[in-house]
């Protein structure tokens, strides 16, 4: 029987495997025609744009960022994970399963070998990942213990789309307790808000102001397939909320082509600058062989 084997050492061709980046993204916005911001920016950037004078207007692309303190991306359990951005550079990778649970968040990632500082995940946007009180009771216990270091990992990310409500001192006691650690900490969350917490509003106005937290990564995708950054917010909490941050802020986006617009529109709404990006598609050695 052959054994499949990837070859990391020898193969430079690397693919990205969801997203095919828009180095055009522009910030786009409705005129007229009864149409929305967030339909300008969809269609004008738009594999195939539909983007009429009379509707929409776009700025200028957007010029260069300064150079990101933090590149990271996610590599999932359940594909064959991500060997980071193209063109390399990452500081840190994520091991992301989809569980709270910190014995399936601990051992389940078997990817590609992780870039930069290594970060587990716990959480998810599924039964798997929905936080409640016991479960992060459970991964305060991994922490405290020291079974997180002991997996080999540096920081930990909470990955809070689905919880229970009445969690904010849990989440912040988790948070203190990875910081006593000595491990990084941070926290990605839907858009502006978790689309599955009924009090999601309030967790993040408490993260926000959480000194604990190196940053927070709003993803600014859905389906993380998405053509440009989407930056639409949850229907719970307005982006305006975010201009008192005293964490940074990372956004997590389907490409790091996205980055230059991102940090644009920040910038063009006054909210604090980014310091770097969370990339989600992943990028794969070419196919593996048989030997």
């Amino acid at each position: 029987m052959g054994v499949r084997s990837i070859v990391f050492a020898h193969l430079a061709f690397v693919a990205a495997a969801v997203t095919q980046p828009n180095a055009e993204c522009r910030i786009c916005y409705a005129t007229g025609g009864g149409v929305t911001d967030q339909w300008c920016q969809e269609n004008c950037n738009a594999k195939q744009p539909f983007c009429p004078d009379s509707m929409c207007s776009c700025d200028a692309a957007p010029p260069t960022p300064p150079k990101p303190d933090y590149v990271g991306y996610y590599s999932p359990s359940w594909d064959k994970g991500s060997i980071g951005p193209t063109g390399g550079g990452a500081t840190f990778g994520v091991a992301f399963t989809g569980w709270v649970d910190p014995d399936k968040a601990l051992s389940e990632y078997q990817g590609p070998r992780l870039q930069g500082a290594k970060h587990v995940s716990f959480g998810g946007g599924n039964a798997n990942g929905r936080f409640t009180a016991s479960r992060i009771s459970a991964v305060v216990s991994a922490i405290e213990s020291g079974r997180v270091k002991e997996a080999g990992f540096e920081a930990v990310c909470f990955d809070v789309e689905e919880c229970d409500a009445g969690l904010s001192s849990h989440f912040a006691s988790a948070f203190a307790a990875a910081k006593a650690q000595g491990l990084g900490v941070w926290v990605t969350t839907s858009h502006s808000a978790p689309y599955g917490c009924s009090d999601g509003a309030d967790l993040v106005q408490g993260w926000l102001q959480d000194s604990n937290l190196d940053f927070i990564s709003p993803q600014l995708y859905t389906s993380g397939a998405e053509t440009c950054a989407d930056f639409e917010p949850n229907e719970q909490l307005p982006w305006s909320a975010w201009k008192s941050s005293v964490s940074k802020i990372v956004p997590s986006l389907p490409d790091a082509s996205h980055y230059p617009l991102a940090y644009q529109w920040f910038k063009k709404h006054g909210l604090q600058l980014p310091v770097g990006f969370v990339q989600w598609s992943e990028v794969h050695v070419f196919d593996s062989f048989e030997v």
